[in-house]
Parts: structure tokens; sequence; C-alpha cells
């Protein structure tokens, strides 16, 4: 058993070296986005309203609901991304870009004196869940851009599998730690 697993991490991790550009693409998207987001905060501002709507349902919800609500919704973005990674990668390109114009339109909407606060804030979660983020978009990516590879190794098929070893194996571990860090500092905050 214990070999089954080590040698399902050690593929796992492999995928993740093949899918690496695809996953730096995703990086590189959602810099874009923060930059655009703070060079032009219009482009999302409606967002920040559903940000308020996210923040006024976790109000006097307990920590595990808090912590729930954050998993689900991360998580479920996450296959999201990889499950539709397929359609040409619209999804993941997409999700990556909005995600990067909300933490842009945030920064511009918080005053000079609390940037730093906010960054220390985000800072304990988003060790875990940017990188597994990084990972579901730069997967979905990896998927949809398979076509026009010149080199078609791993085939399709391989790419899915992969995709979705990762995803259980090492995305939605990272989430839960961090909904876990975040929903312990949103709690936190809201009992202020």
């Amino acid at each position: 058993m214990e070999d089954r697993i080590r040698k399902h991490y050690r593929e796992s991790f492999g995928a993740l070296r093949k899918a690496g550009n695809a996953i730096l693409i995703a990086l590189l998207l959602f810099l874009g986005g923060i930059v655009g987001g703070l060079m032009h905060p219009s482009w999302a501002e409606g967002n920040l309203d559903l940000l308020k709507g996210i923040a006024k349902q976790m109000y006097g919800q307990s920590l595990y609901v808090i912590i729930a609500m954050i998993f689900l919704r991360n998580s479920f973005s996450a296959v999201l991304s990889i499950a539709l990674g397929p359609l040409l990668g619209i999804v993941p390109v997409l999700g990556a870009v909005l995600n990067g114009l909300l933490v842009g339109l945030t920064f511009t909407s918080i005053s000079e004196a609390n940037k730093v606060k906010a960054l220390l804030q985000l800072f304990p979660h988003g060790i875990f869940e940017l990188p597994g983020m990084f990972m579901a978009w730069g997967l979905g990516i990896w998927q949809g851009i398979w076509v026009f590879q010149q080199n078609v190794q791993p085939s399709f098929h391989e790419r899915r599998t992969q995709a979705f070893r990762i995803l259980f194996a090492v995305i939605i571990p990272l989430l839960l730690i961090a909904a876990a860090i975040e929903g312990i500092s949103i709690h936190a905050l809201l009992q202020k």
C-alpha cells in the first residue's frame, strides 16, 4: 500500500513538471490580472460587491461553516478549471485573470496604511491557496493546449487522468489547509 501511495505521488509530481509551462502561464495571467485591477479598477468593480456579499454570508457563522464555505468555493473553482480546461483552456484562463483582477481591485480599495496589514493577513493562507489554484488553472490550460502542441505526449487521456490525480492528491489538500487558515482568520476578525 505504501509503495502504491509513493508511486501515485511520484507520478503526480512528474505530471506537474510536464505541465510546468502551463502553470507558469496561469501565474503570469494572474499577475497580469492584478496589474489590470490596480491600473483599471473599473474593470472589476462589480465583483467587489460579490466579495462583500460573500463576507456578509459568513457573518454570524461558526468557524466550521466558514471553513467549509471557503473550501467548497475554492475546490469548486479548481474542479471547474480542470474539468473544463479541455475547452481550449478558456475557463482556467478566465479564472486566473478574474482572480488577479479582484486582488488588484481589492488593493486599490484599501487605504495605504492598511495595505501592508492586508498583505500580512493574506500571506498565511495564500502560501497554500495560490499554489493550489495556479496548479488547477495550469492543469486546465495544459489540457486545453494539448491539441496545439507539436509533441503530443502525453496523450490527452493521460493528461486528463494526471490532472484529476493531482487535483485530489495535491490541490484539494492545499485548499483544505488554506481554508482552515483563512477561516480561522476571518472568524477571529468577525468576533471583534
